[in-house]
């Protein structure tokens, strides 16, 4: 409240009115508020690295419900869920709650505290061994809407494990339903406008990484340990060159990291 200072004169009284405890009294309920805010963000976020907050987490990932109909379960996420996290057990189901694939571990690398500042901001996602049962059967809707809610997403690379045999289908191929559902990912991806990156692998196999490797835009096919395959997805990451381009990976004679970096998209 301010104070009043009286001062008499000849004949006169002038009254000064004093501001500064007012003033001292706005800015320090103002600090305590930012101590408040402050501290309720803290137990947010230690409560969100814990067992249970991972658990709150996953229930809410459970009950986003899109237009399109696309459903995502998570079994549990390990990790820190505002820097590094991991993601186990992912199914995704179509809008006829028909399961299309799951992904036993996604890898996600993201700032989500910069969100008020500057978007979502994804560093890295990694989809490790996904297993595609067929195509999904969503919703129709408007094309041009977001397919994620319409706020700003930062995605600064995009790499996606694909198959060799997508550009000639074989329509007697029983593998046709995954070759062409991995062709119409690629083309969507290749559409989006993100700096990406599609990786065409061959038969994918058990054995311990070599640590060597072949990659083209087009090889004959061929094998490639799926250690292998990990490492040339975490070095493309990192190579400006390989930014919009395909190729083809097998087994070969070169480093992973000679390999990535003399990559030529031609």
């Amino acid at each position: 409240m301010a104070e009043d200072e009286v001062i008499e004169g000849d004949g006169e009284t002038v009254v000064f009115r004093r501001r500064g405890v007012t003033v001292r009294k706005v800015a320090l309920w103002t600090g305590r508020l930012v101590v408040v805010l402050l501290a309720l963000f803290a137990v947010a976020v230690l409560y969100l690295n814990t067992g249970s907050g991972r658990q709150f987490i996953v229930n809410r990932i459970a009950k986003v419900a899109p237009a399109s109909g696309l459903k995502v379960s998570v079994g549990r996420i390990e990790g820190s869920v505002l820097w590094n996290a991991t993601l186990y057990d992912v199914k995704f189901r179509d809008a006829k709650n028909k399961l299309f694939l799951t992904v036993p571990a996604v890898e996600l690398n993201w700032r989500p505290y910069k969100f008020p500042f500057s978007g979502l901001d994804v560093r890295a996602l990694v989809l490790h061994d996904g297993t595609l049962y067929a195509k999904p059967k969503l919703n129709p809707g408007d094309p041009n809407a977001p397919t994620l809610p319409n706020f700003d997403i930062r995605v600064d690379r995009f790499v996606i494990v694909s198959s060799m045999g997508t550009q000639d289908i074989d329509p007697d191929s029983p593998m046709r339903v995954y070759l062409e559902a991995k062709r119409d990912a690629d083309q969507a991806l290749a559409d989006s406008g993100l700096r990406w990156t599609i990786v065409r692998p061959g038969r994918l196999t058990n054995d311990p990484g070599t640590g060597t490797v072949s990659l083209a835009p087009r090889l004959e096919y061929g094998q490639v340990t799926r250690d292998d395959v990990a490492a040339v997805l975490y070095a493309c990451l990192s190579a400006d060159n390989t930014v919009h381009g395909t190729f083809d990976l097998t087994e070969g004679p070169d480093s992973v990291e000679q390999a990535v970096l003399s990559f030529t998209n031609r």
